[in-house]
């Protein structure tokens, strides 16, 4: 198999999934102190609630970091409506894939172009 290079640009978009089968956000506290961390719960009063518990067995500890996890998709050249987070991340992907007698090397880099 003789080399030969693949080169394509794509314009594609990143933005937080909405679809009906998407994981649902999910939000979680962490003790800096110690490092325990809550349940992740849909709903944020779960962990408020685990922070005033936590504080209430460990009364020294006073710092906490939030961990929001959000389902994020790749979408493609669609311009559509962000959820007033940060709208949808634009950005150029390039793609390159090589192939040769060892297989094949994908190389991928994005260029953001955000307004």
């Amino acid at each position: 198999m003789s080399p030969r290079a693949v080169l394509r640009h794509e314009t594609w978009t990143l933005e937080p999934d909405r679809e009906p089968d998407s994981e649902p956000t999910t939000y979680a506290m962490q003790c800096v102190v110690d490092g325990e961390t809550s349940p992740p719960s849909e709903d944020f009063a779960t962990p408020q609630n685990w922070v005033l518990e936590h504080c209430g067995r460990h009364p020294s500890h006073h710092t906490f970091r939030e961990i929001i996890t959000r389902p994020w998709r790749r979408g493609g050249t669609s311009d559509a409506a962000g959820d007033g987070l940060a709208g949808p991340l634009r950005g150029t992907l390039l793609i390159i894939v090589i192939a040769g007698s060892c297989g094949f090397v994908i190389s991928v880099a994005v260029s953001d172009t955000t307004p």
